[in-house]
């Protein structure tokens, strides 16, 4: 009789990644990121969500921010509500266990509507560079971690949504890196990002390099002056420069801008 052979369900280590995007309409440059923490125990994952999100709120009530906190509402002033989006920010930026990546595409190249790829189909495109940054960009740099990733809800169609993601995710990563057979690689779970706070971290960081790439730093409108000062913010605490693509490290912050090959047609990429 042969040895019966168990497969695990997913690995017992989870990563939480909460993404956000930016710059899909309109825009040269698209931006598709991610904070993201590792944890030792499955069991632990919502008690250190939760403690996460409650920094995050405190930081916020102390400035009297009642709002959801975005890049597109950074106030145009400085002032109690400005001090609050530092406040709000320095939570991540002083942090050394959460992490954060994003990916940047040149739609003028690579455009989210492409219409010999996928037929013209912005949520199409949208989800495959997801897909990419997902799969290439985070699942291919962890080994032996189960995904937990979180996004933003988004406008879905029946055949288009979290649930076409997810599989899209595990099947390139599977085909792509050979992992340790597992059940469950990862889940894809869209959230309201009026209600979680490292939703609302993605967005400011996401929107803060499409906004660098996007040439907002030659602009001179009072929005952009204090948007500009978030740059700063984040460039001096993190010591990353928003407008260059960064080596990759294991920790800390990561900018990766996709080149795809010649071979871009059959699916695959320049490595992340």
């Amino acid at each position: 009789m042969s040895p019966k052979i168990s497969v695990r369900k997913r690995f017992p280590r989870t990563i939480v990644v909460n993404c956000d995007e930016s710059s899909q309409n309109g825009h040269r440059y698209f931006v598709v990121g991610a904070v993201f923490f590792a944890l030792k125990e499955t069991a632990e994952i919502e008690k250190s969500v939760q403690r996460l999100e409650k920094y995050l709120e405190d930081a916020k009530t102390k400035h009297s921010l009642t709002d959801t906190i975005k890049w597109v509402k950074v106030p145009t002033s400085r002032g109690q509500y400005f001090d609050g989006y530092k406040s709000f920010l320095k939570v991540f930026l002083e942090s050394r266990f959460i992490n954060f990546k994003c990916m940047i595409v040149d739609t003028s190249k690579y455009p989210l509507g492409n219409r010999d790829r996928w037929g013209g189909d912005p949520l199409v495109g949208y989800l495959k560079f997801y897909c990419v940054f997902l799969s290439d960009g985070v699942l291919s740099r962890y080994a032996k971690y189960f995904f937990d990733v979180r996004l933003d809800q988004y406008a879905v169609r029946p055949d288009c949504d979290h649930r076409l993601l997810e599989e899209t995710v595990v099947k390139r990563f599977v085909k792509k890196r050979g992992p340790e057979a597992c059940l469950e690689y990862c889940c894809v779970k869209p959230l309201d990002h009026r209600e979680h706070n490292l939703l609302q971290i993605a967005d400011l960081l996401v929107g803060a390099v499409a906004f660098v790439w996007n040439e907002g730093l030659q602009r001179t409108s009072r929005r952009s002056g204090t948007r500009q000062e978030l740059v700063r913010l984040i460039e001096n605490v993190r010591k990353v420069d928003l407008g260059k693509p960064t080596a990759w490290a294991n920790n800390w912050f990561n900018i990766w801008e996709l080149k795809p090959k010649e071979s871009w047609a059959s699916g695959r990429v320049a490595q992340p």
